[in-house]
């Protein structure tokens, strides 16, 4: 990636936990943030493999990486919060019944 190229933003769910996890590709670096607060930052010219974590949080420019994928974060649209669903007795009895409420 050019290090004049504009950063490349991404965001997803861990298999593991599925929490959020947000990244953001600029130049050489890329910074994984994982919920709650694991983050790593990975040379991806040399560390193709992401293999050695960089991240240092007293590093600017790792500090001003981390504050542009929030910011990018943060414009992002949301989507409108929803109200409960309204469950008949019998819609709910046959959700215990197939395991999704117990």
């Amino acid at each position: 990636m050019s290090p004049n190229s504009p950063p490349i933003f991404a965001e997803g769910f861990s298999e593991k936990d599925f929490s959020v996890v947000k990244a953001i590709i600029a130049g050489d670096r890329k910074l994984i943030l994982h919920q709650p607060e694991i983050i790593e930052v990975f040379d991806i010219n040399s560390d193709r493999h992401e293999n050695r974590n960089l991240y240092n949080p007293a590093n600017d420019d790792m500090s001003a990486l981390r504050a542009t994928l929030e910011k990018w974060h943060k414009s992002k649209p949301r989507l409108p919060e929803l109200a409960p669903a309204k469950v008949t007795k019998e819609e709910l009895e046959r959700l215990k019944s197939i395991g999704y409420v117990q």
